[in-house]
């Protein structure tokens, strides 16, 4: 291929001061030895672009392969000059697994070049022939069209025997290959120039690959690919000595299926320690299960192969599979080969139900398989006769992972003392296996630094007061951590020096609702799912509190965020945070909405107490003059309204017939109990908000206060005028129903529908700062108000005891009102019908 002469070159892109002009690579599987040729075009433009080029490094694994060097040209100013016999050439044992304690004997070939400077082209050729005999000589691999730094030109050629082709398949990409035969071979060729680069955020979910390849396998479908397998994973003889050994003690320890499973994995993990010797067919065969007891070490094949073996002796059903913990649920978009998969677990099936177990976790004590956290992989490859595709690991206990956070902030003694500052953290699920492995893995100390460091962003003047304390709970997979701290300096009094402040954080909530480092993006956002936490946060307070109960939630399509602050008592406050993620990434089109949500989120976190300083000296609390003030004007309005009311003379209703009930009995009683049983519930009430005492509503109404809402003001000061008013009311018609007044029943209606009005105005201004629970009750009080004014309404309209008792005008005078009906001489005189009441005084309209 040639080196383009003049390819876009900008700078901004580069990384390392270098650019390839040409990445060049061929596949050549066309019978006997199957070898790659790469060459690669690279120019410095800066210092730290010779660094890059001068130095070429070449993996191999000469187990099964040999490397060639073709070609090392340094090109300046055009022209070309051969450093292949001159280069210094020394190989090197490179292990690049081994932190992951992986060994596997692949080596590198270090190339070192002289005299290269800036504006030079290296341009290097090589081949690596061979391949590992595992596979059986059947191709497959992909091979990249685009990558994070830009290329002046990308070449990929395949060539295959043309009577045996494999599948190839492009990905990401509509670029059409040039494809030709030639003899007994097939070339299939892409060649694309002035490639820009992709970069991808590193917070990407895993599944998110855009970068277009070629892919190409030999295996048609994930069938071939167990056939495969199934050889390499097969017990080709019964278990020797020490594994039997190790499988008849746990037989007789335990007597149920799924017990046997827990001991056996428990063994496989705790007994045999992480340590793969992946070198030549080791790199995918795993060793016999006995020669792994023995080692008493293996990867992932190994103690996979092991567990199954075990299980199977213990007759319990078990099947190795094959999953990639990189891309997830993405291996469905790629060709099946081996190199889909990155590591093996095992699936067991119990009582017909299936648990995936992977026994190179650290020692999993739960009491049951329940309890076993899996990462959820998305798909797997078992490796088991009749396998035909991917299954869907579906595991449920994933879903159990979550985090409960307590956090007790005790002031009683004062906040002029060290406040006691304790968190108590539970871990359940898989929170627990990490945490107990990481408090298991490190020095207390620094974990107890770590913690101390975490609080002290949100507390400066934060102490250790008690080494923490951690409680491992293995029957229910559950881990907690307890930390002791003591605050200082968490008041702040104001200007005139008349009030405290004390402002509360909460950090383990914060953590949760961070933005993510990049914000204009074009990857989707990965997120930890599923994921749960919830933090509660109890203040005890040295002195009385009337701080107004309320919640508040976000609810975004990634996550869904509710805080509730309750008041248990009135030294006491209680905040619960509530975070569930529900989608483990968010779009790109959502970011923004993503990203006020959680701004939203956080806005909403602050939270402070006020209180004046002769409040905690135990003084009395300033007097709230708004609401006593305003409270007065309206009693003021509603004795003027009263008396109004109180003169309003309608003309008496009119009596269908005569003889029926009257007076102040039967149904009139519930109206009777409810004018007297409602102004005690309103003065109660009314006494609730005349407490509220000028810190506190500083506190509710000050735009400064983390506590503020613009309503706060408008609700607390109507509630107070409809105690007033109702109140006022109802004494005025028990009043009117002593005397009998005709204006009792229109009064006792409108009484009915205008609470029902008060009520839905209530609602609406109390909606955005009560509880949700507290504004949903409110809506069953409206409902049934209305039920009743519509009852009621018929009642007073209709009653024949209602028209005959109420009959008395304002203005009817009292010789008038004591004149008695004289009935005919054939009628009969009842006490209780309407010829005994002074009926014809009531219609009379003498003044």
């Amino acid at each position: 291929m040639a080196v383009p002469e003049q390819p876009v070159i900008r700078q901004e892109q580069l990384v390392d001061g270098a650019f390839h002009l040409l990445i060049d690579a061929q596949l050549r599987a066309t019978g006997g030895e199957p070898a790659q040729y790469r060459r690669y075009a690279v120019k410095a433009l800066n210092a730290s672009g010779v660094e890059s080029i001068a130095n070429i490094q070449i993996g191999f694994d000469p187990a099964y392969q040999t490397l060639v060097l073709h070609s090392i040209d340094v090109i300046r100013d055009g022209v070309a000059t051969s450093r292949l016999r001159t280069a210094q050439v020394r190989l090197l044992q490179r292990e690049a697994g081994l932190e992951e304690r992986i060994y596997d004997g692949r080596k590198s070939a270090s190339i070192f070049l002289e005299d290269v400077r800036v504006g030079d082209v290296v341009d290097y050729a090589y081949s690596v022939r061979g391949s590992n005999p595992v596979f059986g000589g059947r191709p497959f691999g992909v091979s990249m069209l685009r990558y994070t730094e830009p290329v002046g030109r990308i070449h990929q050629r395949l060539l295959f025997d043309r009577a045996h082709p494999p599948i190839v398949r492009t990905r990401n990409t509509d670029l059409v290959p040039t494809t030709r035969d030639v003899g007994d071979t097939r070339e299939v060729e892409w060649s694309i120039d002035d490639v820009e680069p992709l970069v991808v955020e590193s917070d990407a979910p895993a599944w998110y690959d855009p970068y277009p390849m070629v892919q190409w396998s030999a295996y048609p479908d994930w069938a071939a690919v167990v056939q495969w397998a199934l050889p390499l994973y097969a017990q080709r003889q019964p278990p020797g000595a020490a594994l039997r050994a190790e499988v008849d003690r746990i037989a007789a320890a335990h007597a149920t299926p799924a017990a046997r499973a827990m001991a056996a994995l428990q063994f496989v993990q705790g007994e045999i320690r992480y340590l793969g010797v992946e070198i030549g067919v080791n790199s995918h065969a795993p060793n016999p299960p006995d020669l792994v007891l023995k080692r008493r070490f293996g990867d992932c094949k190994d103690k996979a192969v092991l567990l199954v073996a075990m299980l199977r002796a213990l007759h319990v059903e078990a099947t190795p599979a094959l999953v990639n913990t990189s891309i997830d649920k993405a291996i469905e978009g790629r060709l099946p080969q081996p190199y889909a998969f990155d590591h093996v677990i095992t699936r067991v099936r119990v009582d017909g139900k299936d648990y995936w177990l992977d026994p190179t976790r650290p020692r999993q004590d739960g009491a049951g398989l329940d309890q076993v956290h899996q990462p959820d992989f998305g798909r797997a490859l078992l490796v088991a006769p009749g396998t035909t595709g991917l299954v869907p690991m579906d595991n449920p206990s994933q879903a159990a992972a979550r985090t409960l956070v307590a956090v007790v902030i005790d002031a009683r003694k004062g906040f002029d003392q060290p406040v006691e500052y304790t968190v108590t953290t539970t871990s359940r699920g898989g929170h627990a296996e990490y945490k107990r492995n990481l408090y298991r893995t490190n020095p207390s100390a620094d974990m107890q630094k770590n913690a101390l460091n975490f609080y002290a962003r949100s507390y400066p003047h934060i102490e250790l007061a008690a080494p923490m304390e951690t409680h491992d709970d293995a029957a229910e997979n559950a881990y907690t951590v307890v930390e002791h701290y003591t605050l200082g300096g968490l008041p702040h009094a104001s200007a005139d020096g008349r009030t405290m402040t004390a402002e509360f954080s909460f950090p383990d909530t914060e953590s949760l609702l961070q933005d993510p480092d990049s914000t204009i993006r074009h990857a989707p956002l990965g997120r930890a799912h599923p994921f749960e936490a919830t933090t509660t946060t109890e203040i005890l307070l040295p002195m009385r509190t009337s701080v107004a109960e309320r919640s508040s939630h976000v609810d975004d399509p990634a996550f869904l965020f509710e805080r509730s602050i309750t008041l248990p008592d009135d030294h006491r406050v209680l905040i619960t945070d509530h975070y569930v993620a529900r989608a483990d990434h968010v779009a790109v089109d959502d970011i923004a909405g993503y990203v006020a949500h959680l701004r939203e989120a956080r806005e909403g976190l602050g939270y402070a107490l006020k209180w004046s300083v002769a409040k905690a000296s135990g003084a009395p609390p300033p007097i709230n003059w708004t609401v006593w003030l305003f409270t007065l004007a309206t009693i003021i309005a509603a004795f003027i309204g009263a008396v109004y009311l109180y003169r309003w003379d309608p003309a008496p209703m009119a009596i269908e017939r005569r003889g029926g009930p009257v007076g102040l009995g039967g149904w009139l009683v519930l109206p009777i109990l409810g004018l007297v049983a409602v102004p005690v519930a309103d003065l109660a009430i009314l006494r609730t908000l005349l407490h509220i005492d000028a810190d506190a509503w500083s506190t509710l109404t000050d735009p400064a206060s983390p506590s503020y809402h613009a309503l706060w003001a408008p609700v607390i000061l109507y509630e107070c005028a409809a105690e007033v008013m109702r109140s006022a009311f109802c004494v005025l018609l028990l009043v009117l129903l002593l005397k009998r007044r005709t204006s009792l029943p229109r009064l006792m209606i409108a009484l009915l529908w205008l609470q029902l009005l008060a009520t839905l105005v209530d609602s609406a201004l109390s909606a955005p700062v009560l509880a949700a629970k507290d504004a949903q009750g409110a809506g069953f009080e409206a409902a049934r108000m209305l039920i009743a004014a519509m009852i009621w309404t018929a009642y007073f309209n209709n009653s024949q005891r209602v028209r005959a008792t109420f009959v008395r005008r304002y203005r009817a005078s009292a010789a008038t009102e004591a004149m008695p009906l004289v009935p005919p001489a054939d009628t009969p005189v009842d006490a209780d019908s309407p010829a005994a009441t002074p009926l014809a005084a009531a219609t009379s309209t003498a003044p």
